[in-house]
């Protein structure tokens, strides 16, 4: 599925995967936990993006709900296998968390463990509480400035809203 809106470009959209393009930017956010399947789609999709962005770009990961197993051994390294992938013009990637507590603690350690294992290239990357925050920090990453990030950050809410995945 791909849809065309002003400058957002949509590339999944379904229950527990949601992938688009905007401006410079790309970003998925997610609700489950992180198997097979889900797998599988992030490959296509980190495939898709590598081949539409010809300029420097950075990435957003949006993690939805609280209630995600934390990754075995084997989806941990085919996650940073997939990471490694993203074109050697990725600036930067954030990874936004907006849960608290053990859960949140654990996801974010094993966000860790997979980028240390994806750092083939060199490109930056946080974690972070908010899509706000997150957005921000990819503005300054490449060279924007806050009206991109506000921007940004608009266009992601909007689709969470759409979507009916909560605040960003």
């Amino acid at each position: 599925m791909e849809k065309n809106s002003s400058k957002l470009t949509i590339i999944r959209d379904n229950t527990f995967l949601f992938t688009a393009i905007w401006s410079d930017s790309a970003f998925w956010f997610w609700r489950a936990s992180l198997g097979s399947e889900l797998l599988d789609l992030l490959e296509r999709d980190v495939e898709t993006i590598r081949a539409r962005m010809t300029d420097e770009y950075v990435f957003l990961t949006v993690l939805i709900g609280e209630k995600r197993d934390p990754p075995s051994d084997e989806a941990r390294k085919r996650m940073s296998e997939i990471l490694k992938q993203s074109s050697s013009r990725l600036v930067a990637r954030a990874i936004v968390i907006e849960s608290e507590g053990f859960t949140a603690t654990v996801s974010r350690g094993a966000i860790t463990d997979i980028e240390v294992g994806s750092q083939r290239r060199k490109s930056a990357y946080q974690v972070f509480r908010s899509v706000r925050e997150a957005t921000g920090w990819l503005a300054q990453s490449l060279g924007r400035d806050q009206s991109w990030a506000s921007e940004f950050n608009k266009v992601v809410t909007e689709q969470r809203a759409r979507l009916g995945q909560g605040p960003a």
